[in-house]
């Protein structure tokens, strides 16, 4: 009967269909099996146990034969699915990883509606299906089929997600090691939706706390965000902020950045795997740090609980590495463009320079439209720019934080190594910057970032220390090069954008002399170039 319904699938003919055949001996005519005979016959086979006259591709057949059938036909009878769920479970039950990875498959397709899952749980599945995700790494088969089954019951009933699961999936998330199990970060990922679709089960099973220590190995910025983005979206409603304790939970995260002596894992006896662990939790808490900064939630969060100041006061003690990290968030978060790493001021003065654009933009990039777009100015005026008004606000939150501090802290400390001075060039740029942008976007009585500059004065006339003075003259001089450099306008890199601005200011002068209207916007590009 397999044989015949696996020719038949071959074939193309349809199980759930009725068929009329001659036989070729006769006028007789018989009928195939309906669907119902057909899933009878399927559930006889599937409850039979492992037996040696029984081949292992028969038992998996047999098994896909089933998903076929129940993908298309949907079984909705409550005995028809009660009838299935009891066949299955003998599959779950057997010694081979393919028939068990077919069963998980069979129920997942299942699992269509609530009464299905309803089934599923008064004949206690979940038990099966951890025990099938609890097993060997080499079993990947069969661990990826249970962990496809947990993500369609999370999407089918989210309210009634077995606890059973979420403790193995934070079972298995935060049990890291350096086998680098593939599963980790669908796992992950999973728990990320559970949080979003019933944070009070999260809540429960400590699903926050793991996500929390994920993120400290996690190696893809992309998964990192994802993790964060799932707890800031916890922290900005009312109804799910209680779940995520700010004056715990968050320095779980930033410990690499605000403790010297910080450590994740016990002491390893090979020091260049414990150096590369180190690197990989720097780069994890800058990802989160970037992230929580691009937003409002992660802006006041951090705020309320301190670490912005934390991280500020930490930034002159922390090692090079710590702080070319730190500086880079800070490069990132406020969308200036990165300079080299080099001790040599001139040439990090390039990247300040207004001629040079931070987007090399191609053919299909946008070419000549995009450049347009990021030199002129906006046509309206009258609009919000809620970036900068965003931006202004934590430029403000920095300064009242001790950033000013910070960095004069920083100079004064960064005339030791090779290192450090290229940690002061780069923080250097980094204040010019924000000078800059202070004075554009920031109330006068509000800007005190500029303070710093009055001790890096006192530093620079310290005739006691030669290298101190001489680094704080070289800084000065540097933020008064970035002020002259901001004065002048940008100028388009391509000379075909440089053509027809030309050609706008030559019309507009004719529009002049002939006394006709000239457009607003037109206006604002000649004032602009």
């Amino acid at each position: 009967m397999e044989y015949e319904l696996a020719m038949s699938d071959r074939e193309g003919i349809s199980v759930g269909k009725q068929r009329e055949r001659t036989s070729s001996c006769g006028n007789a005519v018989r009928r195939v099996a309906s669907p119902s005979d057909s899933l009878t016959e399927m559930l006889a086979f599937v409850r039979t146990r492992d037996q040696p006259h029984v081949s292992r591709t028969h038992r998996v057949t047999n098994l896909n034969l089933l998903a076929k059938l129940i993908r298309e036909t949907t079984p909705n009878d409550e005995s028809e699915i009660e009838q299935i769920v009891y066949s299955v479970r003998w599959s779950l039950c057997s010694r081979i990883q393919e028939v068990r990875a077919g069963g998980l498959r069979v129920l997942r397709y299942l699992l269509s509606s609530e009464l299905a899952y309803d089934v599923f749980c008064a004949y206690h599945m979940s038990i099966l299906v951890v025990r099938c995700l609890d097993t060997s790494s080499q079993h990947e088969t069969e661990r990826v089929q249970a962990l496809r089954l947990m993500r369609q019951v999370l999407h089918v009933a989210p309210n009634k997600f077995p606890r059973s699961f979420a403790a193995s999936l934070v079972s298995l998330v935060t049990q890291y090691s350096r086998s680098h199990d593939a599963l980790i970060w669908a796992s992950a990922g999973t728990l990320c939706e559970l949080a979003v679709l019933s944070p009070l089960l999260a809540a429960q099973c400590g699903v926050m706390k793991a996500l929390l220590r994920t993120l400290l190995t996690c190696q893809v910025a992309r998964m990192s965000e994802a993790i964060i983005h799932t707890l800031l979206f916890l922290v900005n409603d009312p109804g799910t902020r209680k779940f995520v304790h700010h004056d715990l939970d968050i320095e779980i995260v930033m410990s690499p950045i605000t403790d010297l002596h910080y450590q994740h894992e016990a002491i390893d006896v090979d020091v260049r795997a414990g150096l590369e662990d180190k690197e990989t939790q720097i780069e994890a808490s800058k990802v989160a740090l970037t992230a929580m900064l691009k937003c409002w939630a992660g802006l006041i969060y951090l705020s309320q609980s301190g670490v912005i100041r934390t991280v500020l006061e930490m930034l002159p003690l922390a090692d090079p590495t710590v702080q070319k990290g730190l500086l880079e968030v800070f490069f990132d978060v406020f969308q200036i463009r990165l300079p080299e790493w080099t001790e040599c001021f001139i040439q990090v003065l390039r990247s300040v320079e207004a001629s040079r654009s931070p987007h090399d933009w191609t053919l299909g990039e946008g070419w000549v439209a995009e450049e347009g777009k990021y030199l002129l100015p906006p046509r309206i005026t009258s609009r919000t720019n809620l970036v900068a008004c965003y931006l202004s606000m934590l430029l403000f939150t920095l300064i009242n934080c001790g950033l000013p501090k910070a960095f004069t802290e920083l100079y004064e400390r960064s005339y030791a190594s090779l290192e450090q001075q290229r940690v002061a060039v780069r923080a250097t740029v980094l204040i010019g910057e924000l000078i800059h942008f202070s004075s554009s976007y920031i109330p006068v009585e509000l800007s005190h970032i500029a303070h710093c500059v009055p001790d890096l004065i006192a530093s620079a006339t310290q005739f006691s220390n030669h290298a101190r003075r001489s680094l704080a003259s070289q800084v000065i001089s540097c933020l008064d090069r970035i002020h002259q450099l901001k004065k002048h306008s940008a100028k388009p890199s391509s000379l075909f954008l440089d053509l027809i601005f030309k050609q706008v200011v030559w019309h507009l002068c004719i529009m002049c002399l002939s006394c006709d209207p000239i457009p607003s916007g037109w206006i604002l590009q000649a004032n602009w170039t």
